[in-house]
């Protein structure tokens, strides 16, 4: 039952783990873009004061 529970698991937390990698490096490259978006706002934001 354990063995065939594990195998069964294995693939599937694998395939998880990937997906949470993938997440993670979506998350900080859209951070990224947004602190330089952010950055040129302010930027614009400044000039107009």
């Amino acid at each position: 039952m354990s063995v065939g529970l594990a195998v069964t698991c294995t693939p599937v937390c694998r395939h998880m783990a990937s997906q949470e990698q993938v997440l993670a490096q979506t998350l900080l490259f859209l951070r990224q873009r947004f602190h330089i978006f952010w950055k040129k706002i302010s930027y614009c934001f400044s000039m107009l004061d």
